[in-house]
């Protein structure tokens, strides 16, 4: 909160990324017109999200490859697009990290938003 942030994402000793406080770090990125999803590896004491699981399925329906960690700070400030995944909030865009902004792209968002209401 003192440095204007709305939530928080937790790493480990060695800078490995793992979830926000009540969500799934979900990370796209597009590489030669291939469009992936990437999460955290499920351990590291990370339960899987249900709301991440849900977008994942029909992300991957819908020809999207997906991924698991590990990920890292340079990865969110690489990403095409982050967000935070969970069953309150559904999927909340991360617009900046340590005060830096981060790519955030409108139409992946309304896209995951549409697979969530799919389910």
């Amino acid at each position: 909160k003192k440095q204007g942030a709305d939530d928080v994402i937790f790493v480990t000793d060695d800078r490995r990324i793992l979830e926000g406080a009540t969500s799934s770090v979900i990370v796209a990125r597009v590489n030669n017109g291939v469009k992936t999803l990437l999460t955290p590896e499920p351990n590291h004491g990370i339960l899987p999200g249900t709301t991440q699981g849900a977008i994942f399925k029909a992300a991957q329906k819908n020809g999207w490859a997906l991924g698991f960690g590990p990920l890292y700070p340079q990865d969110l400030y690489e990403a095409d697009g982050v967000w935070l995944a969970s069953s309150v909030r559904l999927l909340a865009p991360v617009t900046h990290l340590n005060g830096n902004p981060l790519r955030h792209n409108e139409e992946f968002t309304a896209e995951l938003l549409d697979y969530l209401a799919q389910g």
